[in-house]
């Protein structure tokens, strides 16, 4: 495609975990969080691509980024339909009232655990059930759209609790998918993806096609407005230029082209 469909935008490195899920994102530069100029300028340019949705999440939980509300109310005024914003959720309640304020659609959390131990070995952090009272607030707040009782009612925005799947989570994926999908209709286990490939766990083997098909629409724009050939790749050592420099459409068709060479040589 001459434009990509599906761009993740990194604001901040910086996060609160510092588990295997932080690690498995990588050790980035640690660049200061995205300016808010920026910002807009990434915006304005994919507010111009047709069906384009957008994820805010990197090496970093956005949601520790001072203007992140700011982005997502930008975002929806110019028309960008789709905006999904990927965090651990570990914030305080004024934080979590403008992030259901801002107009994001989809509220993807990290919570990677259905039991508190393993949660502690995922996130290093001994705080399940401050996010599942996190996650609790938000069901009670979000706009409701219906008036069925509880989570049954449709409400805006989406929350969808992830799991990485690795050695450390195996015992919890069953009961994690069966208690989201039952009071949700919305649970994600993915991947966990190691810097060295190893998780403890035979892969799941992905299609080739499926694989191209995903290369072929994703882009990734690091907090400093480099794009890397690799769209999970958040170090930031493996640039093809910057948002500053070239325009998102210009820089989509180099690392595409990169990143299936490295994908076929693989």
């Amino acid at each position: 495609t001459s434009s990509p469909r599906q761009v993740t935008i990194e604001l901040n490195s910086n996060r609160t975990s510092n588990g295997l899920f932080a690690q498995s994102l990588g050790y980035p530069i640690n660049p200061p969080p995205m300016p808010l100029h920026l910002a807009n300028q990434i915006l304005y340019q994919l507010a111009t691509i047709e069906d384009i949705a957008i994820t805010l999440h990197g090496a970093g939980d956005p949601l520790l980024h001072p203007h992140f509300d700011e982005i997502v109310r930008h975002a929806k005024h110019i028309d960008i339909r789709g905006v999904n914003l990927r965090t651990e959720l570990l914030v305080d309640q004024p934080t979590l009232s403008r992030l259901l304020g801002c107009g994001v659609d989809v509220i993807s959390v990290d919570l990677n655990a259905d039991r508190a131990a393993t949660y502690q070995a995922m996130m290093g952090e001994d705080r399940f059930k401050d996010v599942l009272l996190n996650i609790e607030y938000l069901l009670q707040h979000r706009r409701k759209l219906t008036n069925h009782p509880g989570t049954a009612a449709f409400a805006m925005p989406w929350i969808v609790p992830h799991l990485q799947r690795c050695a450390a989570t195996y015992e919890d994926i069953d009961s994690f998918f069966d208690r989201w999908q039952h009071m949700l209709g919305t649970a994600v286990i993915e991947e966990l993806h190691t810097i060295n490939g190893d998780h403890g766990l035979t892969p799941a083997i992905t299609p080739q096609r499926v694989i191209e098909r995903d290369l072929a629409r994703t882009m990734t724009i690091l907090c400093d407005g480099s794009v890397p050939v690799q769209p999970r790749d958040f170090t930031g050592k493996n640039c093809v230029g910057g948002v500053g420099d070239q325009s998102i459409n210009d820089l989509w068709q180099t690392p595409l082209a990169a990143r299936f060479k490295d994908q076929r040589s693989a």
